[in-house]
């Protein structure tokens, strides 16, 4: 067994694995066009490089503020035609982004697709921007995006890809890997999303430190309100559904903790629906939901189609029973509406709040968000006779001398953009909807507040990080908090309700909200510490200290820890202490991966790579006398037959049926498909050879959504000879490789 031992430093082990696998980091552009890319944006690019070519699409989920957009510009800098797809607020910004780069990719919206529009054919590559508006695969909006990008590289950029668990990540993932998504471990999930928190800008540019959230809490907020919310009786849902009565509650409950203004616009919502639903039903008519939309509502008018050319006719007996249903909803809602008004001075007491808590920081520029555009207009109300306010909804801005356009509202808070000189339309504190938290950058401001508390904490990482960006100018921001009534704030459960999504975030990928302002709410601190870390946390883990092995670590000749090593098939093994035992191995061909071992828990999650790289960067150097010799043979040996056997299993069971890959009910038909030829005559099977092999190799690939929406929908013949047989389709499921490149092994310290 000595003949095939060496001597070599463990310094060179971990040389030799971060050379392995980190490659030729340096393969990507310094720049796009005029654009100087920062160092993690450049390894950003090269590390998606890799997860496309090896999944069909990556997510990048790095911190607002990072530099997204510039990266996926220089990921599809190869491509010739691009197709962005993102919010329509954002074309002007990327057309702007797409100028600099040399290269104006296509652009279509959410809201377009969702409309069931499509952009022209023919583009190569697709980059989803704030891809969370991809969520929910029950839409229009889903379906659409799923179809753009199946049998095209996907690059999806957010920077809150979990809202409320992680069916959300599942859903975005499935765009380019279909069913698989829902099954994907944890090494894999590293390799096909790229997520960094606000460290990676270390010396590349200065992040603002955030003060707050500092409360503001208004007194004397009503109590009757949310009685007479809760004592509201229930809708009647259309003839095919509606809306829970919890919900509506619900929902009532948000806008209120927002602004009087905000719930009593709901209220006339509802009465104006409830009425078009009485109007209906009077006719004799159940009206559908599609029907009941086609009133127009308004502030303070209403009109409808001939109810009788709406609605199809419903039986007498349960139109009756529906339509005193119907008034005594309408009768809770004008209750509600006399109590929720009985204060005409709720929304003065809490735009007085704001204003002090502007007052407060003299000549700084303040941005106050909230999810309401009725919320935008109550606050207006009360300031608009202040100097230097814009309220912006979608419907537009307004200051003090008039209307103002988006561009316009948003403009003074825009670095570079020149402050407007008409002091009638100078703009220093923003009034605005939610439509600005999502791709602007907005630094700016130094002030920023939160006049309501949304469903999610990603929404709250999205205002703040409109301001809290590399390169302010400010070195001190301040985020304050409007707090909802305490009796909203205790029926809706709103601290709870964001713990727990922070926590099915964090499960994926750790502390994804770093400090952007939201530190000091108790609640939503982590409960426990969790005991392995999240896939994404621990790939960075291990890429920092593979990265620190490429840099720091040099041939010593004094250093003799571990120079024993073997040479299997060009595998060096090199020794190293710790306190517990196991071992880290560089599997694969050109690209490897690592897998590592402790104590007999053998496995390529990035939690257990994390902690045993972890132990081989602190270990101790210590000098081994030829006696050790012998022990470390033999320790080495039970590694690598340790090894073995892990990766034997593993190519067993990817032949047994690729174990991450589900076989879902298209699948399934396509295989069975397939195997009934065996019993077809010889000429026929001659004929469908082809193709059948060509639709085997489909069945035994992560397919996307769309493709696999085809597959279940499709006849099985139909989709076996033609729609599959010759199908463009993602790269198959690499296999796992056979050489062991390198192999550092534990051992006690004893």
């Amino acid at each position: 067994m000595t003949d095939r031992f060496r001597l070599v430093p463990l310094d060179e082990a971990r040389r030799e694995v971060a050379t392995l696998m980190l490659g030729d980091r340096d393969v990507t552009d310094r720049a796009v066009g005029e654009i100087d890319l920062w160092p993690h944006q450049r390894d950003a690019a090269t590390r998606l490089r890799a997860s496309i070519a090896e999944f069909g699409g990556a997510l990048l989920a790095d911190d607002v503020g990072t530099g997204k957009t510039f990266v996926a510009l220089a990921v599809a800098s190869r491509c010739v035609t691009p197709l962005v797809v993102a919010p329509a607020a954002l074309r002007e910004s990327w057309r702007i982004a797409g100028e600099r780069a040399g290269r104006a990719p296509r652009f279509i919206s959410f809201e377009s697709l969702s409309r069931g529009r499509r952009p022209p054919a023919g583009h190569d590559f697709v980059i989803v921007d704030e891809a969370h508006h991809a969520r929910n695969p029950l839409t229009r909006r889903y379906r659409a995006l799923a179809a753009l990008v199946a049998g095209v590289p996907a690059l999806l950029l957010t920077a809150t890809p979990i809202h409320n668990d992680r069916d959300d990540l599942v859903a975005l993932l499935a765009l380019f890997l279909g069913a698989s998504a829902a099954s994907l471990d944890d090494a894999a999930l590293a390799r096909c999303v790229v997520r960094r928190g606000r460290e990676i800008l270390a010396g590349a540019a200065q992040l603002p430190a955030v003060r707050g959230p500092i409360s503001l809490v208004v007194d004397s907020i009503d109590d009757a309100t949310p009685d007479a919310i809760l004592a509201l009786p229930p809708p009647v849902p259309a003839a095919d559904g509606g809306v829970a009565a919890a919900l509506v509650s619900v929902t009532l409950l948000r806008q209120w903790a927002s602004s009087q203004g905000a719930l009593l616009a709901a209220i006339r919502r509802r009465l104006a629906a409830a009425h078009a639903l009485a109007s209906t039903l009077d006719s004799g008519r159940h009206p559908t939901r599609a029907e009941l939309a086609a009133w127009t509502l308004g502030d303070d008018a209403q009109q409808t189609v001939m109810s009788e050319l709406l609605a199809p006719p419903a039986h007498p007996a349960p139109v009756a029973g529906l339509r005193a249903a119907v008034a005594s909803h309408i009768e809770g809602l004008r209750a509600l509406r006399s109590v929720a008004a009985a204060d005409p001075f709720t929304d003065r007491r809490r735009a007085k709040c704001l204003l002090d808590a502007w007052l407060a920081h003299p000549g700084a520029r303040s941005i106050a968000f909230t999810q309401f555009a009725e919320t935008v207009d109550a606050y207006w109300r009360e300031l608009r006779d202040e100097p230097r306010i814009c309220a912006l909804s979608a419907k537009g801005g307004r200051v003090a001398g008039g209307a103002v356009s988006r561009a316009e509202a948003l403009g003074s808070f825009v670095p570079g953009r020149r402050r407007c000189d008409d002091r009638a339309r100078r703009i220093d504190r923003l009034i605005v909807t939610d439509l600005a938290s999502e791709g602007l950058d907005l630094q700016e401001a130094s002030v920023l507040v939160h006049l309501d508390l949304p469903w999610t904490p990603a929404r709250l990482e999205q205002r703040v990080g409109r301001i809290v960006r590399p390169g302010s100018a400010h070195a001190l921001v301040h985020v304050y908090t409007m707090e909802p009534p305490l009796r909203a704030s205790s029926l809706l459960d709103i601290r709870r309700r964001l713990q727990d999504k922070l926590a099915a975030a964090r499960a994926v990928f750790g502390e994804v909200m770093p400090d952007v302002g939201l530190g000091s709410f108790d609640e939503l601190q982590p409960q426990a510490s969790t005991p392995t870390l999240a896939a994404s946390e621990a790939a960075e883990r291990i890429e920092g200290l593979l990265q620190r092995w490429s840099v720091t670590s040099r041939h010593d000749p004094r250093n003799h820890e571990g120079r024993g090593a073997f040479l299997r098939g060009g595998t060096t093994v090199s020794i190293a202490r710790s306190e517990v035992p196991g071992w880290l191995a560089v599997v694969g061909g050109a690209s490897p991966r690592l897998v590592a071992a402790i104590g007999d828990q053998v496995s390529d999650a990035p939690s257990v790579v994390a902690e045993v790289c972890s132990r081989i960067d602190a270990a101790a150097v210590r000098t081994m006398d030829e006696r050790d010799l012998a022990s470390t043979v033999s320790r080495g040996a039970a590694a690598l037959h340790q090894l073995d056997a892990w990766l034997d299993a593993r190519r067993a069971a990817s032949l047994a049926g690729v174990p991450d890959i589900p076989i879902v009910r298209g699948r399934r038909r396509l295989l069975t498909t397939i195997a009934s030829l065996s019993t077809s005559p010889a000429s026929a099977r001659a004929l469908a050879a082809p193709a059948a092999s060509r639709a085997l190799s489909v069945a035994s690939r992560r397919l996307p959504a769309s493709v696999e929406r085809e597959l279940r929908s499709a006849d099985p013949d139909t989709a076996l000879l033609a729609a599959f047989g010759a199908r463009t389709v993602p790269p198959a499921v690499p296999s796992l490789p056979d050489h062991i490149h390198a192999l550092i092994v534990l051992v006690g310290l004893a």
